[in-house]
């Protein structure tokens, strides 16, 4: 399988999830280009980031341990120096449970944190492409009926009504820019 789109330099937010790791296998195995990984939790092995089992990709893999909200400065600094062309967004504020608990959280990451890095981004202009996962939770309960990108959203969690704000910021800005 061929990418798309190549480009020269990426960066993954989120590179330690279980998706966002798999992307950084995937862009390492399929492309030439440089990543910058970035996740707020340290470094993991192998068995979670399949790509530390093929080490002549090393020199083409950077991780940096950052929070998206408390080190965005220090990030800022990160992306003007690499000059990503493209931004695949996998962090964010996860667990149903403890959205319940902390919904001050989700939010501050999940809506402000990505409209913050997004309006930044937009600005750069060295950013062409932003790619952001999503999570069902959007949608809330649907039973047993299919779920399509166009299904009502009913986000029955502050973890699902976070996701939403920052999803909507993003059509929002795509209908504007087309970014």
């Amino acid at each position: 399988m061929t990418p798309v789109r190549t480009f020269e330099r990426v960066c993954v937010l989120g590179s330690n999830s279980f998706t966002g790791a798999h992307m950084v296998n995937y862009l390492l195995a399929a492309s030439d280009c440089q990543i910058l990984g970035v996740s707020r939790s340290p470094q993991v092995g192998s068995l979670f980031a399949p790509y530390h089992s093929h080490p002549q990709w090393a020199s083409r893999f950077r991780f940096e341990q950052l929070d998206l909200n408390q080190d965005f400065p220090r990030l800022v600094e990160l992306l003007d120096a690499f000059r990503p062309q493209a931004v695949i967004n996998y962090s964010a504020q996860g667990e149903v449970r403890n959205s319940w608990t902390w919904p001050h959280q989700w939010y501050e990451t999940n809506v402000q944190g990505v409209v913050r890095l997004v309006e930044y981004l937009v600005q750069s202009q060295y950013t062409s492409c932003y790619l952001a996962a999503s999570t069902p939770e959007v949608y809330g309960s649907t039973g047993c009926e299919p779920v399509r990108e166009n299904h009502n959203y009913q986000p029955s969690t502050p973890y699902g009504v976070s996701k939403l704000g920052g999803d909507l910021h993003l059509l929002a800005r795509f209908r504007k820019d087309g970014f």
